[in-house]
């Protein structure tokens, strides 16, 4: 009884971890080497990150206070653009992944040019799913290429070898 209190006063927490959470797990349980074992650990993680966000220690309270938490979340970032998102993206060389990035290229290049881009379709001949928002915003990177040479760059970085964990 004492167990289901406590749950009782912290649903609103465990709320918050499945709100932020779930949509997350669908990409890792594609992805991930072993889903069985990583989405538990991914959700155990989020869920001590986020407590200790919602209510840090003195000591942890002092250094979210200062610039680290963002030099440190832009490095993150940097990182997995750097060395994630090639073996990521490389799976669509054996029929896995996602087409969505080609969708946002071929749609930013297509609005940069004033045509619908929504009148055609991806290489895996699926129709674009991202809203006109989203196209808009990605537009310029399209228009410029910037886009399409990162996610070119990423095809020639990948070869099988390198995804043998991926596997």
């Amino acid at each position: 009884m004492r167990f289901l209190a406590r749950l009782a006063r912290h649903r609103a927490f465990f709320g918050l971890v499945v709100a932020l959470q779930l949509p997350a797990l669908q990409p890792l349980a594609k992805l991930a080497p072993a889903p069985g074992v990583t989405a538990p650990a991914f959700l155990m993680a989020a869920a001590i990150g986020l407590w200790l966000l919602l209510d840090p220690p003195e000591r942890l309270s002092r250094w979210l206070n200062t610039a680290w938490p963002s030099a440190s979340l832009a490095g993150i970032l940097a990182l997995v653009a750097v060395f994630i998102y090639p073996m990521a993206d490389g799976l669509k060389r054996r029929g896995a992944g996602s087409d969505a990035d080609a969708a946002m290229i071929l749609a930013g290049q297509a609005l940069a040019e004033l045509r619908n881009p929504y009148a055609s379709t991806t290489y895996l001949g699926n129709p674009f799913s991202p809203g006109p928002g989203w196209v808009a915003l990605w537009t310029p990177l399209s228009a410029l290429g910037a886009y399409a040479r990162r996610a070119q760059a990423a095809d020639r970085s990948c070869t099988s070898d390198r995804h043998v964990g991926w596997e």
